[in-house]
């Protein structure tokens, strides 16, 4: 499934990493914790940045309130199955910034799936 987006705040930003074991490709990959309003428990979800997209989040903090673009993957490996959220675009959350940080997106397209928000 492609361009899911879906708003919430962001708990932890992790470092970039070379996750490949081929010295000569390096591949890149780097994780964004979003925290998810659901009523009295709000949902901790992992995103990943993978390559280029992993300076896209040099732009935000801890604690900003953002939308996340990504594509959901997922595939069978020895009759388990694993699935991914694929960062591909996080952009400021307009309803919650002062009217002082608006317009503030990270990367170049909109794309809306379905009506949008996951939420």
């Amino acid at each position: 499934m492609s361009n899911l987006k879906i708003e919430g705040r962001i708990v932890k930003i992790g470092q970039a990493a070379n996750v490949s074991k081929n010295a000569d490709k390096p591949f890149m990959k780097r994780e964004l914790w979003l925290e998810i309003p659901n009523g009295n428990y709000p949902q901790t979800v992992s995103f990943e940045a993978t390559q280029d997209r992993c300076d896209l989040l040099d732009n935000v903090a801890n604690g900003d309130s953002v939308v996340v673009h990504f594509n959901l993957n997922g595939r069978e490996w020895e009759g388990r199955v694993f699935n991914s959220l694929n960062l591909w675009k996080i952009e400021a959350n307009e309803a919650t910034q002062p009217a002082a940080s608006s317009g503030n997106a990270y990367n170049g397209t909109n794309a809306t799936q379905n009506g949008g928000n996951a939420a």
